[in-house]
């Protein structure tokens, strides 16, 4: 089941930029995908470059919850989220908003089964989880 959500999460990334309009075209575009981009660099050095595609955790993985993961469990999510939001802001259709919620459905999806994982292996998860959101710094 996971590596199905990896497919269908590049599936969809590839399908957006298959309908074309990725670049910024307005400040609005642009600010997002400065912003994803740089949420993206930010969780990779708190990670130490050390990241998965796939939902699994390495054997000498240690849990990080300093940084950026100190408000947002999957912040390399919401990097993707932002970024892909641009296109929409470019280039605004409906099939484009229904691939974007349904983008947000899968890397849910993805991030409980990473969830699950991290609540094994790191006891002290649970109470991480209290204190983090999910994906969207104060919503999710």
């Amino acid at each position: 089941m996971k590596y199905v959500l990896v497919l269908l999460q590049f599936t969809i990334i590839g399908i957006f930029i298959f309908l074309g309009n990725v670049l910024p075209n307005n400040t609005y575009s642009g600010i997002l995908i400065i912003a994803g981009v740089t949420v993206g660099i930010f969780a990779m050095y708190e990670m130490n470059f050390k990241f998965s595609i796939f939902p699994d955790l390495p054997k000498d993985y240690k849990l990080v919850t300093t940084g950026i993961y100190s408000k947002i469990r999957h912040p390399m999510y919401l990097a993707v989220m932002l970024i892909t939001l641009s296109f929409i802001l470019n280039d605004f259709s409906i099939l484009k908003m229904i691939l974007w919620v349904f983008l947000l459905l899968i890397l849910i999806l993805k991030s409980q089964f990473e969830e699950n994982h991290l609540s094994e292996k790191f006891k002290s998860y649970s109470v991480y989880k209290q204190h983090t959101k999910r994906i969207i710094p104060f919503l999710l």
